[in-house]
């Protein structure tokens, strides 16, 4: 008796799982949705090159070093600047030959790179001017970013969901059927988004803050579309 109800079971089952789906079930519409949130930005940084350049190896070596401890002391003493890294290396810079004459020796370049951070946005223009006044570094980088961007990227995601439910009614709507359920989300962002903003920079020229920073978000959302009713 108890094999009788199994095999029926089985047999019940397989009848069910049997059935066609029916169409208005299968039928579903994927679109990708784009959202945006601002943010103002709370740091800014900044990237800064000693650079010592000598005929030899050891000289550039010992002049470096010297003028490496003079440039870390000058940071120190500017307020509101910390350094966050310092990286160091020696580049031997070949010089030009000239037809007829004898190769000129090489020149030797002992380069450390300071990556320096502000939270003092409104004194980043004194703060820049004091680096550069230095005499010491070459400013190549300088830029304002937010240190967690979590609220702004939750922003822009809801903002994402938004405009992906819109577009997928519009197309929806002009092919005379509606949305259902959502089946399937899925994040479209590739790594974590990282909001920030370029400055230009050159000695004697004011810098401005910008007053908010963009962070987008990207998601891919399906849904079932069913009959107008």
């Amino acid at each position: 008796m108890r094999l009788f109800i199994a095999l029926l079971l089985a047999a019940f089952s397989f009848s069910a799982a049997a059935q066609p789906v029916p169409p208005h079930e299968r039928a579903t519409i994927t679109v990708q949705g784009e959202g945006k949130s601002e943010a103002a930005p709370d740091y800014a940084a900044i990237n800064a090159d000693l650079v010592t350049t000598a005929s030899s190896l050891e000289s550039a070596t010992k002049i470096h070093r010297e003028r490496a401890a003079k440039a870390a002391a000058a940071l120190k003493a500017i307020d509101g600047l910390k350094i966050e890294s310092a990286t160091f290396r020696l580049d031997r810079v070949p010089q030009p030959a000239v037809a007829g004459q004898k190769p000129p020796a090489p020149e030797f370049r002992a380069v450390t790179s300071f990556q320096l951070k502000t939270k003092e946005l409104g004194a980043i223009d004194e703060i820049t001017d004091k680096v550069a006044a230095s005499g010491l570094f070459e400013i190549h980088n300088l830029r304002f970013a937010l240190d967690d961007n979590t609220k702004a990227l939750d922003a822009a995601r809801r903002n994402a969901v938004l405009d992906a439910r819109h577009r997928a009614e519009i197309y929806a709507e002009a092919a005379g059927v509606k949305i259902g359920d959502v089946i399937e989300i899925s994040d479209s962002e590739r790594g974590s988004p990282i909001a920030m903003k370029q400055a230009a920079f050159a000695r004697g020229m004011a810098v401005t803050p910008p007053e908010t920073l963009d962070v987008s978000a990207s998601v891919t959302m399906t849904w079932r579309i069913k009959p107008q009713p």
